[in-house]
C-alpha cells in the first residue's frame, strides 16, 4: 500500500512540474526592449556567460533560458516587450520538448 502511494505522489508531482517559455503574442514579430536587451546583457556578464554569441538580435537564445525569463519577469511584460511585440511567458511540461511556430510574427507553441 505504501509503495503505491508513494508513487502515485511521485508521479503526480513530475506531472505538476513547469518550466517557462517565452513567445510572442502578437502580429509583428518577436524582440525585446532596450531596456531589456540590457538587462539581459548586464546579467549574463554578472554570470560570466558569453552575451555577444547571441548578440545582436538574440534569436538564438533558447526561449526557455532562465535569464530571458528573470529579465522579462523583473522588468515587466510591458517593458521588456520590443517594437510590435507582445510577450507573453507560458508554462509547459518540464520535460517536453517544443518548438515555436510563428504567421506573421505571432506565435504559438507546439509540443513534440
Amino acid at each position: 500500500m505504501f509503495a503505491i502511494s508513494f508513487s502515485f505522489i511521485v508521479l503526480k508531482l513530475k506531472i505538476m512540474q513547469t518550466k517557462k517559455v517565452v513567445r510572442n503574442a502578437r502580429y509583428g514579430g518577436y524582440s525585446l526592449s532596450q531596456k531589456a536587451y540590457h538587462a539581459l546583457e548586464d546579467l549574463f556578464w554578472e554570470k560570466g556567460r558569453d552575451f555577444e554569441k547571441y548578440a545582436p538580435d538574440l534569436r538564438d537564445l533558447l526561449r526557455d533560458d532562465e535569464d530571458l525569463i528573470k529579465v522579462i519577469e523583473e522588468i515587466g511584460i510591458e517593458e521588456a516587450s520590443g517594437y510590435h511585440t507582445r510577450l507573453k511567458i507560458v508554462e509547459i511540461p518540464i520535460e517536453a520538448k517544443f518548438i515555436i511556430k510563428e504567421y506573421d510574427g505571432m506565435e504559438w507553441i507546439e509540443l513534440v
